[in-house]
């Protein structure tokens, strides 16, 4: 008699699995952009695994498929069936970005054949995602980097116009200038040179002229010798 009510006790034990109510279901309490994973166990497997928000009416379904694995815009599903009453069977869904309209009563459930439907309810709380803190440090970074910034371009003008340049100019001025100079000299003393020797040329042409001009002419007679004597004291003078 006690085996029958044991017996009995599992058999509606295992029509009635999940959690019904929403003061038996489980919260799960996440900020905006965020994800949650939710299993939800079963004793007997399903052939209909479902997820749906409120009341699970034909509108209320977000996802539902007859195979182990599916997935729908942000909500998907993954079946592992188990053998009763070694292991359980479970059902994970998971919703991911979620918004504050995502808050609410979810059920997720278990289609079965000649057996009233199986439902594990949770509950799901969205809250804003902190703003002020991460403002707070992302200002001192911010200026940091800014200030990296100006630090880097001011190197670089710096290193653009260095305090040599003015100096290294200079210098190659007067470089210039001496070359200049240089060369200007030695135009000038080439110059000097060839006037020179060309008044040396004209000095010794015209010493050979009057070398020529003035040699002795022989003459036998007395006359000729007081005029040849005459030209020469002439030339030497």
């Amino acid at each position: 008699m006690n085996i029958h009510r044991v017996l009995l006790f599992c058999f509606l034990s295992a029509l009635c699995d999940g959690n019904t109510g929403l003061a038996n279901a489980n919260t799960f309490i996440r900020t905006e952009g965020g994800s949650v994973i939710a299993a939800c166990p079963f004793t007997l497997s399903g052939r209909k695994k479902f997820l749906c928000k409120g009341e699970c009416k034909e509108e209320d379904i977000l996802i539902e498929t007859k195979g182990s694995m599916a997935q729908r815009g942000r909500y998907s599903i993954k079946y592992k069936e188990g053998t009763f009453p070694v292991s359980s069977t479970a059902l994970y869904v998971s919703i991911t970005q979620l918004t504050k309209a995502d808050s609410g009563r979810y059920r997720c459930g278990l289609e079965r054949p000649f057996l009233p439907d199986s439902y594990w309810e949770f509950e799901v709380r969205v809250t804003d995602a902190p703003k002020t803190f991460p403002e707070m440090v992302k200002q001192p970074e911010q200026q940091q980097a800014e200030e990296t910034t100006a630090a880097g371009t001011a190197y670089m003008v710096k290193v653009s116009h260095p305090g040599y340049v003015l100096p290294l100019v200079l210098c190659v001025s007067v470089l210039f200038a001496a070359v200049v100079l240089l060369f200007y000299q030695w135009k000038t003393r080439r110059d000097s040179d060839s006037l020179d020797t060309r008044g040396q040329s004209d000095s010794r042409n015209m010493e050979f002229a009057v070398h020529e001009m003035c040699a002795p002419v022989s003459d036998t007679t007395s006359p000729a010798v007081d005029e040849t004597s005459s030209d020469q004291i002439y030339c030497n003078l």
